[in-house]
């Protein structure tokens, strides 16, 4: 650790000293369509002497360095937006946003494209970008957009069952996908049992997809990384925003304020399906009335406070959400609740020490429970889970020549408790509890360069020690084999290549290894409170995951058609798949309730997508295999996982016939899931 504290010292002190030996300074910022408050890839971004000029990048940022003096003006060209000069001062916040608009011909409407969803400006193969408008230009649920279900679209994405926004990606379970927003981890992204995410659309400005192979500051499991990013609003106007769907409504305010550094937003859900048992008392008599006994809500809020300087940036963000469910029946004497939710806040300082180093330091922590009550007649049942993480990380990023260096350190403190069951009936009552608490630390390294004009790598290497300590005795009864600590190493890594074969065409391919501490056992296919989070443990290990991959990509010119091919491999080993304890036998551990086996993932991507004008259309198409092994199901043979799907394809269709109305139609056709039905019954 002192030789950890000594790198990091003398990196700061070298960037202190560098800052300190030079007058030059750099404009960071972002390019963003006034309308549509998108980011604006591709445009050209110069000094007004031409003489330095730099390209947005796909989400609409750039870096001009080498400026001198205390003022500079910058002028901004896209071919489908009105040219604009502006004036930048040294003092200004850093990443300044900065607004185009639309450029309008003898006053005929146009429709700017985006290539935002472009693979050929990522260093990272299978890096997708989805954006606010792609979301609500999207056909939902019930009338509904849905973040999710528009990642759904995208080829290696497949949905647990149609209509849910449960995912699994290239073969991965629902467990293995590290789901960020604005820097806060959620565990079950879903309302209604799976029908809507819990990501406000109107909120929503972007959401990066690494699907298995995410640098390594943004990976932590084994399938994706799933980064949802709230807008940024440059608009000095407060604004007020919502819908109104079939069952629920929404409301987002964003304001900003006349110096421009501080900004605040924030959203809110509710779903009113007791309007539906308020509408139908005159219908219905009460004992015979279903929407009376039974009852089904939801809400989430969420938003940021964010403060920005030259120098500086802190932001705090926040999400609570939850779930209800009630049924009673009083004729049987059966009453069944249920509820979930989520619980989360992030606190984020970006400091920037000199143009070439920065540091961000974030803090965030999560509370996710679970709650089933059921009671038949006098006999009550109750099972609860909940799972707690508090994380702190913070990374140094150097930028120096073809090379942008990240070393990044983080500690994260899990609480988990997978059981706490009660039981009471006429011949029997328990209390089992089973909790488990443990400390993951981290230390990583990461190298961005760019080799030459054609080709470029990126590598990470990280290593973690993970220490399980004593299960407290008090909160863990029934235990027979005695708890011991449990301590052990591991590693991540991730490496890639890229290939600029010419401006528009790029093959890539990376290889990398992912280890990850919390364990998913899911009983059904959608999100319930009988899902079991885990920690690892020595008879449960950590999942680890190798992940290889190669794709081509392609922006056919002078079309604006975007192709990519992708295939993949991946092999998997200790995932965990719940026991079922039919015979009531007696068992040591609560580890030993779960079956521990390995995984088979592979498969070929296709995407094909197109904006022209306003006729908008992309088709994926995923032919995959998905496996598992365990020792002690079918003779420790091979089978299909309940999440493969053959076959997956997708073809979305939209068109803008205003700026008010548009059409939209999605076709999916998939395998369905795989079952074994019983040939009988006794």
């Amino acid at each position: 650790m002192k030789q950890i504290i000594t790198i990091l010292i003398v990196i700061l002190s070298f960037g202190i000293k560098l800052y300190s030996q030079t007058n030059d300074w750099c404009i960071t910022g972002q390019i963003i369509d006034t309308e549509s408050n998108s980011p604006i890839p591709f445009a050209h971004v110069a000094t007004v002497d031409y003489k330095k000029a730099v390209i947005t990048d796909d989400n609409g940022f750039f870096k001009l360095c080498n400026i001198v003096g205390d003022t500079a003006s910058i002028i901004i060209h896209h071919t489908s937006y009105i040219v604009k000069n502006q004036k930048i001062l040294k003092t200004d916040p850093l990443n300044i946003q900065i607004l185009l608009t639309i450029k309008d011909y003898e006053q005929k409407e146009i429709t700017v494209t985006s290539n935002i969803g472009s693979n050929l400006a990522s260093y990272i193969p299978g890096k997708q970008m989805i954006t606010k408008n792609d979301i609500l230009l999207t056909p939902g649920l019930l009338g509904s957009p849905d973040v999710v279900r528009t990642l759904q679209l995208l080829p290696g994405i497949q949905a647990v069952n149609d209509g849910s926004s449960g995912i699994y990606v290239r073969g991965g379970s629902p467990g293995q996908n590290y789901i960020l927003l604005d820097d806060i981890e959620l565990m079950n992204p879903s309302h209604i049992m799976g029908l809507y995410s819990v990501f406000n659309p109107l909120l929503t400005q972007n959401v990066e997809l690494y699907k298995g192979n995410a640098p390594l500051h943004q990976s932590e499991k084994l399938a994706s990384s799933i980064i949802v990013n709230t807008r940024n609003s440059t608009n000095p106007n407060s604004k007020w925003e919502g819908s109104v769907g079939n069952i629920a409504t929404n409301l987002t305010y964003n304001t900003i304020s006349k110096n421009n550094k501080w900004y605040f937003s924030c959203g809110m859900r509710r779903s009113y399906l007791e309007l539906i048992k308020l509408a139908s008392k005159p219908l219905f008599k009460k004992e015979n009335n279903y929407f009376e006994n039974n009852n089904y809500n939801f809400y989430d809020f969420n938003g940021k406070l964010r403060y920005s300087d030259k120098k500086n940036e802190l932001t705090a963000s926040w999400y609570l959400g939850q779930d209800h469910y009630l049924m009673q029946q009083n004729k049987t004497n059966i009453n069944v609740e249920m509820q979930w939710g989520n619980k989360g806040a992030a606190f984020v300082w970006n400091h920037h020490i000199s143009p070439k180093l920065s540091i961000k330091s974030t803090f965030n922590l999560t509370d996710y429970t679970t709650q089933l009550n059921l009671k038949v007649l006098n006999e009550i049942l109750s099972f609860a889970t909940q799972y707690k993480h508090y994380r702190l990380r913070s990374d140094v990023l150097y930028e120096h020549k073809k090379h942008q260096l990240r070393i990044g350190l983080s500690s994260t403190l899990f609480d988990v408790t997978p059981q706490k069951l009660s039981i009471a009936t006429y011949s029997d009552s328990r209390n089992v509890t089973n909790s488990y608490s443990s400390n993951s630390s981290k230390l990583y390294i990461s190298d961005y360069f760019k080799i030459s004009d054609k080709w470029s790598s990126y590598f990470g290497f990280g290593i973690e020690h993970y220490l399980l300590q004593h299960p407290n005795s008090e909160k863990n009864v029934n235990i027979i084999e005695p708890l011991k600590d449990y301590s052990t190493w591991n590693w991540n890594s991730i490496y890639t290549l890229n290939y600029k074969v010419s401006n528009y065409n790029s093959i890539k391919g990376s290889y990398s290894y992912t280890a990850q501490a919390i364990h998913l056992a899911s009983v059904a296919s959608i999100p319930l409170p009988s899902d079991i989070l885990m920690p690892a443990t020595k008879k449960l290990p950590h999942e680890n995951g190798h992940q290889f991959t190669i794709g081509y990509f392609s922006q056919l010119q002078p079309t604006n058609w975007q192709l990519g091919i992708e295939g993949y491999v991946k092999k998997i080993e200790n995932q965990l798949l719940l026991k079922v304890n039919i015979n009531n036998e007696t068992i040591p551990n609560f580890d030993d309730n779960f079956y521990k086996g390995d995984g088979l993932a592979y498969g070929t991507e296709l995407y094909i997508k197109n904006n022209i004008r306003k006729f908008h259309s992309s088709t994926s198409y995923t032919l995959g295999w998905s496996k598992q092994k365990f020792p002690l199901i079918n003779n420790g043979q091979w089978f299909d996982a309940k999440y493969d799907r053959r076959h997956d394809l997708n073809i979305l269709v939209t068109y803008l016939l205003n700026k008010r109305i548009d059409f939209g139609m999605v076709f999916l056709f998939a395998t369905g899931n795989t079952a074994t039905l019983p040939t009988g019954r006794y």
